[in-house]
């Protein structure tokens, strides 16, 4: 009897422990799937979040990329709600920084007209031509961030003609991103560089011994000439597409009698006893010939004629002719850069294509020819044409042809643009001025300064309190560049604390008093700008460099 009442109160015991087990392993279940869910609701909001982060950027990539008129303001901020996304899903993307700030969310950075490199989003520098975008998705409470840059380096093939391109033997065309220094630039240096032309029919032809590193692209055909196994293109080779847009630079722009800009007229019609250096504004009503090379310091050089140089162009300068520009023998290989805007043919006769050498950017509206000689730049012919027909002073009726023989064409990206301040042969030995009205500190101080030859930028030395710094600065009017420059350079000369902001401001106030003192073009110092990129859609050019979350 004992025996079955054990029995039946053990049975009882493990009833109840079991009840007991399913019971916990019951809430246990239900907790687990509520945490199952609520992972699943979380992991779906943050897809939702990266998704419509994905979507704003993609957005603001399209709007820059499609937008032609130029007139248009651009939205400062998107706010994206795609389609099948939940209502609560939102992606924004803020040019506006303050704007930004009141979101919550980082700004993006548009440069795209800047020539010098700016400051974004967590100090993230945005280079010239170039776009930072940064997007934010928010879903539920839940955010993701996306950057992207969207970037156009500029004028984007080494040579650009209306009309055809012939390459007669020997011919190498590449890129640098710069150079080398103290030695001239090999095969193993090249990167690649596109040509494009404009003309039907034959566009390219191609001779012995030519390398082109990049893309060949052609209205009509590429002809090869017989015997073709030297013959290279080492990118890809585009025929019958449609052309493309040239920029079109009017030289007439830079007369500066039209302008009504101050200048020095040029009298005589020839310069024999060479080097013949040109500084400043000057004007040439008639033809000029140079004997024993042409050096320009910062100078902008109209000429009204044709232009003859024997011993080569070099410096930094713009060169404007509105006749026919004949140029023989190169310059050394320095880092000039030049502009020649010919409104006739350019020739340039070297003397070898390692020996000689032209730095900048050629423009012509005519006929061009480049013969044992390196041009280390970029070559515009015949501006504004999309195929032939116009007339041109020392061109043909039809669209203008460019022409190499022996030469290499390395392509600069950074020389196409050229920036001068022709005023900087004004004021040669500089401007020293007394500071000691300003307290700068103990003992006297002097500010010296004057325009960079280069153009865009200046020399400024200060002394104060036994220190002497100096340093280049760029222009600003006021601007945060030039205001860092200058705070930097008084920090260096022992100056600080809360005085700094007022002293930086009466320096950029005087630096601009001198700068209309000496007629120098204005407040900022005027400074004449070549850059055929400005011409060209950025949507042409531009290439995504980056898409990362963050």
């Amino acid at each position: 009897m004992r025996d079955k009442l054990g029995n039946r109160g053990f049975g009882l015991g493990t009833a109840l422990l079991v009840v007991l087990l399913l019971t916990v392993l019951a809430f246990g279940l239900a907790g687990t799937s509520v945490l199952n869910l609520h992972l699943m609701t979380r992991t779906g909001n943050s897809h939702q979040a990266d998704n419509v982060a994905r979507c704003v950027v993609a957005r603001a990539i399209e709007e820059i990329l499609t937008s032609q008129d130029e007139d248009a303001e651009r939205v400062d901020t998107l706010r994206v709600h795609p389609e099948g996304a939940p209502p609560e899903a939102e992606g924004l993307l803020c040019f506006d920084r303050a704007q930004a700030e009141k979101l919550g969310i980082p700004w993006s950075t548009d440069n795209r007209e800047g020539t010098v490199s700016i400051q974004g989003w967590r100090d993230r520098p945005v280079a010239p031509g170039a776009v930072y975008l940064v997007g934010v998705g928010r879903a539920n409470g839940i955010e993701h961030r996306i950057e992207a840059v969207l970037h156009s380096p500029g004028f984007p093939w080494a040579i650009a003609c209306a009309g055809p391109i012939r390459s007669e033997g020997g011919v190498t065309v590449a890129r640098l991103e710069r150079l080398p220094e103290n030695r001239v630039p090999t095969v193993e240096d090249y990167l690649p560089a596109d040509v494009v032309s404009n003309a039907p029919g034959e566009s390219v032809y191609l001779g012995s011994h030519t390398t082109i590193s990049g893309d060949v692209r052609a209205v009509g055909d590429v002809e090869l000439a017989s015997g073709g196994e030297s013959i290279q293109v080492l990118g890809e080779v585009r025929t019958n597409t449609d052309p493309v847009e040239l920029p079109e630079i009017d030289p007439a722009l830079y007369d500066p009698q039209a302008a009504g800009r101050p200048y020095e007229e040029l009298h005589e019609a020839h310069y024999s006893e060479g080097p013949t250096v040109f500084e400043g504004s000057l004007r040439r009503s008639g033809s000029i010939t140079v004997q024993g090379g042409l050096e320009l310091s910062g100078a902008v050089v109209y000429v009204d004629g044709d232009l003859t140089v024997h011993g080569g162009l070099s410096g930094r300068g713009i060169l404007v002719v509105r006749g026919k520009t004949t140029i023989v023998g190169g310059a050394d290989l320095t880092s000039d850069n030049l502009a020649l805007l010919s409104e006739g043919d350019v020739v340039l006769h070297g003397k070898g294509k390692d020996r000689s050498f032209f730095h900048g950017l050629v423009y012509t509206k005519g006929n061009f020819l480049a013969e044992e000689i390196t041009l280390l730049g970029t070559l515009v012919a015949g501006g504004g044409q999309q195929t032939g027909g116009g007339q041109h002073n020392g061109a043909t009726d039809r669209a203008p042809r460019a022409t190499f023989r022996d030469a290499a064409m390395v392509n600069l990206p950074s020389s196409a643009r050229v920036e001068v301040q022709p005023g900087a042969a004004v004021m040669e030995e500089g401007i020293e001025l007394d500071l000691d009205p300003l307290r700068l500190g103990r003992g006297p101080a002097t500010l010296r300064f004057k325009p960079d030859a280069g153009g865009g930028s200046y020399k400024a030395e200060l002394v104060a309190n036994g220190s002497r710094v100096q340093d280049v600065i760029e222009f600003g009017g006021g601007g945060s560049a030039e205001y860092d420059a200058l705070a930097d350079l008084l920090t260096q000369a022992g100056l600080s604390g809360s005085k700094v902001p007022k002293v930086v401001r009466k320096l950029i106030g005087i630096r601009q008093g001198v700068w209309q003192e000496y007629h120098l073009g204005g407040d900022l110092g005027e400074v004449v700008v070549v850059d055929p990129s400005q011409f060209i859609d950025f949507s042409q050019s531009a290439r995504l460099l980056y898409w990362s979350s963050i």
